[in-house]
């Protein structure tokens, strides 16, 4: 075999076919690794593409959550049928248990038990990445009420309408799970917290001086403030 190589050696084709094949190996090699960064490459500008596109949904998400709560100074009957309304309305009737008008001057009914809200989210043109749901929750929400107190002439007290002033704090939280391949998921958190003050439900009483509690009206809306928001992300493997 050795000395076959010689032959091969000596002889000029021989040696121009070696060269060639020589050639082909280093430029084969060097193609391999190009290929092999340019499929990592691919794969890294996929995980990016699919970060990219949560943490845009993410922003809608809660973009959208932010403009239903800006839903203010509008029609009563608008404002009621808005998110915004619809959790000040919640506010009342599960922060104060005051089933009848109340007798004492002021009460404060603080709430402790007010449940947590679920939304769902739908978007029929997006099948991937949507969060399990969003999570509304409520660390604080009370309602100050102020009894009716009817006309009395005589001591010349003028008739003032039952109200409740509502107040609350509300965290909307939701989850994105991210498949980022071989590198597991990538989980995205997001987290804003809102103060909502001003919000006065008003009774008015009858011609005979009753009031129906499920008669009530607006006097004000109230405003929800964004006062903290945050985005935490890990990874699984």
């Amino acid at each position: 075999m050795l000395s076959r190589l010689k032959t091969v050696l000596k002889n000029e084709s021989g040696v121009s076919l070696l060269f060639v094949l020589g050639v082909l190996m280093m430029l084969l090699a060097a193609g391999a690794a190009v290929l092999a960064a340019a499929m990592g490459n691919v794969g890294i500008n996929v995980r990016q593409e699919r970060h990219n596109r949560a943490m845009l949904l993410t922003d809608s998400i809660h973009r959208n959550i932010q403009y239903s709560l800006s839903k203010t100074g509008v029609p009563t009957d608008e404002f009621e049928s808005s998110l915004s309304g619809q959790i000040a309305l919640l506010i009342y009737e599960s922060s104060c248990d005051c089933a009848v008008p109340c007798a004492c001057v002021d009460c404060i009914c603080m709430s402790g038990v007010m449940e947590d809200i679920m939304l769902s989210v739908d978007i029929a043109e997006i099948a991937y990445d949507l969060p399990d749901e969003i999570l509304l929750s409520f660390p604080y929400a009370s309602v100050t009420i102020t009894p009716f107190v009817p006309e009395m002439p005589e001591l010349s007290i003028d008739e003032r309408p039952r109200t409740a002033l509502l107040s609350a704090t509300m965290v909307v939280e939701f989850t994105l799970y991210v498949d980022a391949g071989t590198d597991g998921n990538r989980i995205i958190t997001s987290r804003a917290v809102y103060m909502y003050s001003g919000g006065v439900l008003v009774w008015f009483p009858d011609s005979l001086g009753d009031l129906d509690l499920d008669e009530r009206n607006f006097s004000e809306q109230g405003v929800w403030e964004m006062v903290s928001f945050e985005i935490i992300e890990s990874e699984v493997y």
